[in-house]
């Protein structure tokens, strides 16, 4: 296989940062925190729980994180990180039935617009790398590069394609106009059951998407996300031999048809880890496969002569946007009243299209403008709440919060 040797490594950093770039910022200090309740069983003498734990990456900078009593372990199949938080019957004993594990950190969001124009040459893959090998083939049932009905769908959408970009690009239209949203927040479904029952929710659409990839051998994997004001998303990034990860959302694609989210992430949610099937430790010497990690994992032990009727568990995610919010995107997306209870005003900033989604990434408003004059916009008809605005023009898209409140 030929192979290309890249440039050092500072040109390389400053060449992928004029194709892949953040624009806007989103800061936040947030505690992830899962509660375990239990006082429905408390001859509990064992307690593991796991949560995933975010890092620094082209989506996003986590910096002063810390996760009191608990381990950071690292999952050598994947390379994600987690945290385990581990109690004995001594430790258990010193505690109530309330039993809160919690990492907190401050995350800057960036939305990141990769820029198509700028790719001159398409590269071979180095199949050799963990980049490559790593995101082929198939993850179990959910993810199948062979069956019947992605090798279909590939072979007629590769033959119209020019290449790799464009094949991708044909792939997420595709999966966004054919399948359906359905079944939120209900696990991922083998992918043989996605195929017949037309569709899935965010993670499972993004298993069809990889799977039309990975059969033509494109590296791809999904990406897993908690929201700053809870709730989850799940899309899928593919790989582009030497100009890294590029962000796919075709959930997004298919919520809202007109829109761009190939190449496009918008910043509004916190990356926890990346793919599928990550082994990990829930005790020492005691390892499993999780199909994926967004939440957390727990485990407990009990003595059998005492009743026990389980334990209730949640995951509880606080979010404060860090105040020192940056000034340059303020000047360039001002809007006021801020929070608001219905009208929303935007000074005069150059902007084409206003977008609202709410914290599930779903789109509940779209506005065009004059992009030369102050714009107003109503949200008086929409429930309390937090709501994210992305502002876009021909060459530039910035993203602010808005609270909506009667």
């Amino acid at each position: 296989m030929k192979r290309f040797l890249l440039p050092s490594l500072l040109s390389f950093l400053l060449f992928v940062a004029n194709l892949s770039y953040a624009q806007n910022y989103q800061h936040y200090h947030v505690d992830n925190t899962t509660r375990i309740d239990r006082s429905p069983c408390p001859s509990i003498v064992r307690l593991s729980v796991l949560m995933p734990y975010p890092e620094t990456n082209q989506y996003q900078t986590i910096s002063n994180i810390s996760y009191p009593n608990g381990e950071l372990l690292t999952d050598e199949t994947t390379n994600n990180r987690y945290v385990r938080f581990l109690y004995n019957s001594q430790q258990l004993q010193g505690l109530g039935s309330i039993i809160d594990n919690t990492i907190s950190f401050d995350a800057t969001l960036m939305s990141v617009d990769f820029d198509f124009s700028q790719v001159d040459q398409i590269y071979p893959y180095d199949y050799d790398s963990p980049e490559c090998y790593m995101n082929l083939g198939a993850s179990d049932i959910y993810v199948d590069p062979n069956n019947p009905t992605i090798i279909a769908i590939a072979d007629e959408i590769w033959a119209h394609s020019t290449d790799y970009i464009d094949y991708a690009r044909q792939c997420y239209e595709y999966v966004a106009s054919h399948y359906s949203y359905l079944n939120p927040y209900t696990g991922m479904y083998p992918l043989s059951e996605l195929l017949a029952n037309g569709g899935g929710d965010c993670g499972n659409l993004s298993s069809i998407y990889i799977s039309l990839l990975r059969n033509k051998s494109i590296p791809s994997r999904h990406v897993m996300a908690i929201l700053p004001f809870n709730g989850y998303h799940i899309w899928a990034e593919f790989y582009l031999e030497h100009y890294g990860w590029i962000p796919v959302d075709v959930t997004y694609k298919n919520s809202n048809p007109a829109g761009d989210f190939f190449g496009h992430y918008l910043g509004n949610a916190i990356v926890v880890s990346k793919g599928l099937f990550l082994t990990l430790e829930k005790i020492p010497g005691l390892s499993y496969q999780a199909v994926f990690l967004q939440t957390y994992e727990y485990w407990y032990w009990y003595t059998n002569n005492n009743t026990c009727n389980g334990v209730d568990h949640q995951l509880i995610v606080n979010s404060n946007p860090i105040s020192e919010v940056e000034e340059l995107e303020d000047q360039r997306l001002a809007l006021y009243p801020n929070p608001t209870n219905g009208i929303v005003r935007i000074k005069d900033s150059g902007f084409r299209e206003i977008r609202v989604y709410n914290t599930l990434g779903v789109l509940v408003r779209c506005f065009n403008t004059k992009g030369d004059e102050d714009t107003e916009i109503d949200l008086s008809d929409l429930p309390n709440g937090v709501y994210v605005l992305h502002a876009s023009n021909e060459s530039q898209h910035l993203t602010r919060q808005v609270v909506k409140m009667n």
